[in-house]
């Protein structure tokens, strides 16, 4: 059953709490969730939909977060590092130099290490 605004509202208010900070049942917060992600996706504010709801919109962004879809494990994008293949005959390529890779990212490659020494501490 779909769910609207007004009637979410509704089950929200009859629900009898005996503390203000006593979770609302299961079930509702996660209708409440799919109205709320809903609502997002059509790109509606926060706060407008907390106020329809009647609660706060740190309450409808943390049922929201909770209770939404999570995203599969292979959509995630993991860093992969490429190897150069050993030649088949055992030996091994002659490296051309240090390769050195700062916090922010910049790459400099084939350098000696007391180049690479040298650049480093100026960098730093």
């Amino acid at each position: 059953m779909k769910e609207n605004a007004q009637s979410l509202r509704r089950a929200l208010q009859a629900v009898r709490r005996p503390r203000p900070n006593t979770p609302y049942p299961r079930q509702l917060r996660a209708k409440a969730a799919a109205y709320i992600e809903k609502r997002r996706t059509a790109g509606e504010a926060w706060g407008k939909i907390a106020a329809a709801l009647g609660v706060s919109s740190n309450t409808a962004f943390t049922w929201h977060e909770v209770f939404r879809p999570k995203v599969p494990a292979s959509k995630i994008f993991l860093p992969v590092t490429m190897k150069k293949k050993q030649p088949e005959d055992g030996t091994r390529e002659k490296s051309s130099g240090v390769s050195l890779l700062t916090p922010e990212g910049f790459r400099f490659e084939g350098l000696d290490v007391k180049e690479a020494a040298e650049l480093w501490r100026n960098l730093r």
